[in-house]
């Protein structure tokens, strides 16, 4: 495929003008889907917040609020290098997605702000519980947006509202499945039990919303249909949809052991395989819609700026790479940490009451 890629640009594959634009996209498809992981799972505890209890509220929101801080400054430094790196397809998706943006940067803002207020309102901490909600609600609605209009080659017509309103559903029952089994995770007792049955139910839909978009992206375009049914491609696409069927399989498994279980014990199980399932997501629309940056109208090194822009990326891709590695394994392995000691103080606790 590369040599075919540069023999169609008129370039070698080891002209810097070539492979530079590949290792850019390369770094925003790594650092875009961890942004999406890291920001989807808040974005679900936010919506999850109006089905748990006060005392479950502030437990969950405490345990999340560190999480906050990292994924807003992440999400801000994608969207600034999209705009420097790729000037081009910014201008036209700017101005094709706008709304989805505006409903991205404000819902971000707001949750900023309910963190404030949950810190300074000591004796009601209903306010940034409510707010927090509202804004997780806003940038769902505005990843929803994006993935729609994107998907849909930028149009918005009346005869795609069935399935725009689809998307903005199973981009929030994704999202919502991340928290549901973020909690799972490490929580006990009657909350883990609500939390599962609460993602039962969200997976189902976060299975017809990855059909729905796969099925628009493929019939409404015809390359991409040909992509994943050309004969050289056609066993690893297969596999590729059998590896999302075991996984919803599995998932829906795990949460039902954990429902019936007299004695319901935390289970990061499902938490790995919903991260799995977005991953795989991710990586089949990647591989969709490449080498286009907008689908059958700008590739990536039509829209790269000059030669001079693609270094200084480079150089600060090579910064940020280790940095992004070191953040996401450091709070993984704090938070496991975190969720080892708690488990051993109740285990504690419940050796000291008999």
């Amino acid at each position: 495929m590369i040599e075919y890629l540069s023999a169609a640009m008129g370039l070698n594959p080891s002209d810097p003008l070539f492979w530079m634009p590949l290792v850019v996209s390369a770094f925003f498809l790594l650092v875009g889907a961890s942004v999406v992981l890291m920001d989807g799972f808040g974005l679900g505890v936010g919506l999850l917040l109006p089905f748990l209890s006060a005392s479950d509220r502030q437990r969950v929101f405490e345990r999340h609020e560190s999480w906050e801080a990292s994924s807003n400054a992440w999400l801000l430094l994608v969207l600034v290098l999209v705009m420097i790196v790729f000037p081009f397809a910014w201008a036209v998706l700017a101005n094709g997605l706008y709304l989805g943006f505006l409903f991205l940067v404000t819902g971000s803002l707001l949750r900023a702000l309910s963190h404030l207020c949950y810190k300074n309102h000591h004796n009601n901490h209903a306010i940034g519980y409510w707010l927090f909600g509202l804004a997780s609600l806003l940038a769902t609605i505005g990843y929803g947006l994006l993935l729609a209009g994107y998907v849909a080659g930028l149009q918005w017509r009346l005869d795609l509202s069935v399935f725009v309103l689809l998307v903005l559903l199973s981009v929030a029952m994704s999202f919502f499945l991340l928290g549901c089994t973020w909690l799972v995770a490490w929580s006990q007792g009657t909350l883990l039990v609500k939390t599962a049955r609460l993602a039962r139910s969200s997976a189902r839909w976060t299975a017809a919303g990855m059909v729905a978009v796969s099925l628009t992206l493929g019939l409404t375009n015809p390359a991409v249909f040909y992509k994943w049914t050309q004969a050289s491609f056609l066993m690893t696409g297969a596999l590729w949809w059998l590896l999302m069927l075991a996984a919803f399989v599995w998932l829906e498994i795990c949460l039902r052991h954990l429902i019936a279980e007299l004695v319901p014990k935390s289970n990061r199980i499902p938490f790995l395989l919903a991260m799995l399932l977005l991953v795989l997501m991710m990586l089949g629309l990647a591989y969709s819609v490449f080498p286009f940056v907008i689908i059958d109208e700008m590739s990536i090194w039509d829209a790269v700026a000059s030669p001079a822009v693609l270094e200084t990326a480079l150089i600060c891709i090579l910064v940020l790479i280790p940095v992004v590695i070191a953040v996401h394994v450091g709070r993984l392995f704090r938070r496991m940490t975190q969720q080892s000691v708690s488990v051993q103080k109740v285990a504690q606790a419940q050796v000291a009451a008999r």
